[in-house]
């Protein structure tokens, strides 16, 4: 093999390599960064019916700055109490993060959480708070005006499920006798919890129906900043290359 022959051979290979890397980086960039055509449900990235996107996009219409944390809630840089936390349809949270929630809202943070199945790891963000159980209505109505709800008179759901029982919460939201979203203000740093049985009210399929706009703003009230915990979605905070932003990846 003549020398110039090596050349072309260790390009070609280079240049495949080259073309594949970009091509999962295009992937990468239009699944992972909300452009793909489904996503994991109560995600901020996901464009499908039951993801967030939409409402992210609400969130920033409005004012409101919107960010992604991809690493667990209880290592690495602290929650701000100043921010606004959303975490909903956690696929997994151990015990440590439901703790990091708690002291969150205990020092003044306001936190969304609950969707589906969130009891495995709810009674470590509130010891005494609602129990969930599968299946509700699809549409709601407002039971007393809270600082979460003004203008809001009924939303829709997916009927995913409800709260049975309250707890040491305050019922606002119910169907047909069903409570769908309670509040609490645990600690002395005017921190605030927000439960939802459901996402629903502002996923991408039903954020513009009924009164659920009006509702998904309320959810955040004033916060400027509002993050998003994606970690729980199977979003991993990326290291070396992957840790530059996607559009600077595909430069590189």
């Amino acid at each position: 093999m003549t020398r110039a022959h090596g050349r072309w051979i260790t390009a070609a290979l280079l240049g495949a390599a080259a073309v594949a890397l970009l091509a999962q980086l295009l992937v990468r960039e239009t699944s992972v960064f909300g452009g793909g055509p489904r996503g994991p449900r109560g995600s901020s990235y996901a464009v499908g019916p039951t993801g967030l996107s939409k409402y992210a996009q609400l969130l920033r219409d409005h004012g409101h700055e919107v960010s992604r944390r991809r690493q667990p809630l209880d290592v690495d840089s602290a929650l701000d109490p100043r921010d606004a936390l959303v975490v909903l349809d956690a696929a997994s949270l151990s015990p440590q993060e439901g703790d990091a929630i708690a002291r969150f809202v205990d020092a003044g943070g306001r936190a969304v959480v609950g969707g589906r199945d969130p009891q495995r790891w709810l009674p470590e963000v509130l010891p005494d708070g609602p129990t969930w159980v599968p299946g509700g209505q699809a549409a709601c109505r407002s039971l007393v005006h809270v600082a979460e709800d003004v203008g809001v008179t009924d939303v829709v759901l997916t009927s995913s499920g409800h709260w049975d029982a309250p707890g040491a919460t305050l019922p606002f939201l119910a169907c047909d006798g069903r409570i769908s979203a309670t509040v609490a203000s645990p600690g002395e740093h005017g921190g605030r919890l927000v439960l939802l049985a459901d996402s629903g009210p502002i996923q991408n399929a039903y954020l513009t129906a009924r009164d659920d706009t009006a509702l998904g703003l309320g959810l955040v009230a004033d916060r400027h900043r509002v993050v998003f915990d994606e970690q729980v979605h199977g979003f991993s905070a990326p290291d070396g290359v992957g840790a530059l932003p996607p559009r600077v990846q595909v430069a590189l």
